[in-house]
């Protein structure tokens, strides 16, 4: 596994983890649990990072990124991703006082607001390296 992310940035490992944890914590979360914060968009935005990551690391069959488009888009991807996080934040504010809700919730909700905070991190360093 370290061959294959080489020569990936903090920044971008940090993004990939995120991208990661999202996506099994919507598997774990969103299928056996009643903690629904994914959707379609985050997919996407979490999907997105994880190929752009792994094809600009390792380009074969004539995949690559061009290197401009590269960090722009890393960056797009994880603001859009952080904006996510906040409104999802705002309605889970909103939503859980007066409600009993059972753990599982908050451990979904735990697994998300850390994988878009990791993705966000990843996003603050490989813009930083624009810089």
């Amino acid at each position: 596994m370290s061959g294959l992310l080489a020569g990936v940035s903090q920044g971008e490992l940090l993004m990939l983890g995120g991208a990661l944890l999202y996506l099994i914590g919507d598997l774990l979360f969103g299928v056996f649990t009643n903690y629904y914060f994914f959707s379609t968009a985050g997919w996407i935005v979490a999907v997105v990072i994880a190929i752009m990551i792994l094809v600009h690391a390792r380009p074969m069959g004539g995949l690559s990124v061009p290197e401009g488009g590269y960090r722009f888009g890393l960056v797009v991807l994880g603001l859009l991703a952080l904006v996510a996080g906040i409104r999802y934040l705002l309605t889970d504010i909103l939503y859980i006082p007066g409600r009993s809700l059972n753990v599982m919730y908050f451990l979904g909700a735990l697994v998300f607001y850390v994988a878009v905070a990791v993705m966000a991190a990843g996003t603050y360093l490989v813009w930083r390296r624009q810089q």
